[in-house]
């Protein structure tokens, strides 16, 4: 049986969710921020400090703890 092109497929995909970074405590700088532009400042200034101090370049970003190759899970 061929592709009959009279039929129309429609594909529906949810839209994206932005939720807005909450103020709490962020260990990987360790103390409170305000909110995602906050917590990058503060990713920015440790990153700086500890090339500084180190001679070393560091670039620290932020990861999502449910990416496995980000945080180096494996399956077990």
């Amino acid at each position: 049986m061929g592709h009959d092109s009279s039929v129309i497929e429609r594909v529906f995909t949810a839209p994206a969710v932005h939720r807005e970074m909450q103020a709490t405590f962020a260990p990987a700088v360790g103390r409170y921020v305000q909110n995602q532009r906050d917590f990058n400042d503060a990713l920015k200034k440790a990153s700086d400090e500890a090339s500084e101090n180190t001679g070393m370049e560091h670039r620290y970003v932020p990861i999502d703890m449910a990416d496995r190759d980000a945080t180096g899970r494996t399956e077990e």
